[in-house]
C-alpha cells in the first residue's frame, strides 16, 4: 500500500496524518497482534484442561526435598494432586510440606505425605514401595527426582565414588520403578 493509496482513504475533514496512522496501525497491528493474542488464550485453555486431568492423581516424587523435586510439587500441588515427597532429609521435607500447606489455591488440596528414603539403600526400596502404595493404594505418576552429583574430573574421583553414583542414580530409581508393582 503507498501513501497516495492511504491518503485516498481520508475522510472529508480529517486530517491526512491522523488517517494514515490509523490505516497503518490497521494494518500492522491487526495481522501482527491477533495471533498471539489467540496463542495465548489457547495456551491458557490448554493449561487449565491439563491441571483438571490431573487433579486428584497419586504422585510420588523423590528428591522432592529441593531444586527440581520441589518445584514440581509446587506444580502438582497446585493443580490438586496427591503427593507423597520422598528424600533423605526429612527436615527439609517438612519445609516443603509447610510451604505447600502455605499455599493458596483455588483449587481442592491434599495434604502432601511425607516418607523418608535413601536410594542408595536398595534393600529398603520394597519396603518403602509398600508403603508408599498403602497410603493412597496407587501411584498414578511416579518422579524418579532423587539423585546425587559429584563435583570432580572422571580421571579424579575414585572407582567407589562411581559406584555410588550408579547405585543412586540409576538402580535406585529402576529398583522403586520395579518395587512391589508401584507401576502397573
Amino acid at each position: 500500500m503507498s501513501l497516495d493509496d492511504v491518503e485516498k482513504c481520508v475522510a472529508p475533514g480529517q486530517s491526512g496524518q491522523w488517517n494514515s496512522l490509523y490505516v497503518l496501525l490497521g494494518v500492522i497491528l491487526i495481522p501482527v497482534a491477533l495471533p498471539f493474542v489467540l496463542m495465548e488464550c489457547f495456551y491458557r485453555l490448554r493449561v487449565k484442561r491439563y491441571r483438571n486431568e490431573l487433579a486428584e492423581k497419586v504422585v510420588l516424587i523423590t528428591g522432592a526435598s529441593s531444586g527440581l523435586g520441589e518445584s514440581l510439587a509446587h506444580a502438582f500441588y497446585k493443580s490438586g494432586c496427591k503427593l507423597i515427597l520422598a528424600a533423605r532429609r526429612i527436615e527439609e521435607l517438612e519445609r516443603v510440606k509447610k510451604d505447600l500447606l502455605g499455599l493458596d489455591v483455588g483449587t481442592v488440596t491434599f495434604p502432601p505425605v511425607i516418607l523418608p528414603l535413601d536410594l542408595a539403600e536398595l534393600n529398603d526400596i520394597p519396603t518403602f514401595a509398600l508403603k508408599a502404595l498403602e497410603i493412597h493404594n496407587q501411584i498414578d505418576i511416579l518422579v524418579n527426582n532423587g539423585g546425587i552429583s559429584v563435583r570432580a574430573t572422571a580421571i579424579s574421583s575414585a572407582v567407589d565414588i562411581d559406584l555410588k553414583l550408579m547405585v543412586v542414580n540409576y538402580f535406585g530409581s529402576v529398583a522403586l520403578t520395579k518395587g512391589n508393582s508401584i507401576i502397573s
